[in-house]
């Protein structure tokens, strides 16, 4: 398909065909698109040199995670990827299991105590301990549990 810029704003766009390569001419650039569909999940990008291709919408730019802060104990939700601990004394979290691929990070954001993170099933572990602000650890769900990826002044128990 052959768009054609026109002069004045508000008329419509014509083409003159029909085909696999849709291309864009005008005077902010020229852009090639893809000769096929994307398939399911994949987004439409670009290099920054007229290129455009279909990739995974995870691939591409910041990643931001939905986030819980949490003090006093209690659950750690599954639904949300960080949880900013603020403990308030001694406290101790459960962490249910996950669905395989999942990831789950956890920071101490203040420390009015230690905090104890039990996860139902730690790959090699029982629970990790927070002593003091910024200790974290990341975790990813598999098939036999959550596996920790990162531990950073952190205590594996």
């Amino acid at each position: 398909m052959t768009l054609i810029k026109r002069t004045t704003k508000g008329t419509a766009l014509t083409y003159s065909e029909l085909d696999g390569n849709f291309t864009h001419l005008g005077g902010d650039g020229t852009y090639q698109f893809p000769s096929t569909d994307g398939t399911n999940g994949k987004v439409l990008t670009t290099n920054g040199s007229g290129t455009l291709s279909f990739q995974t919408a995870g691939s591409i730019g910041p990643m931001i995670y939905s986030v819980e802060s949490v003090t006093g104990g209690g659950a750690l939700s599954t639904s949300t990827t960080v949880s900013f601990i603020s403990s308030a004394g001694v406290e101790s979290y459960s962490l249910a299991d996950g669905v395989e691929g999942q990831q789950k990070i956890i920071i101490m954001k203040a420390h009015g105590g230690n905090a104890t993170v039990t996860p139902t099933n730690l790959v090699g572990y029982t629970s990790v301990r927070l002593t003091g602000v910024n200790n974290n650890f990341h975790l990813l769900y598999g098939s036999t549990g959550w596996n920790i990826i990162a531990l950073q002044n952190a205590t594996r128990i």
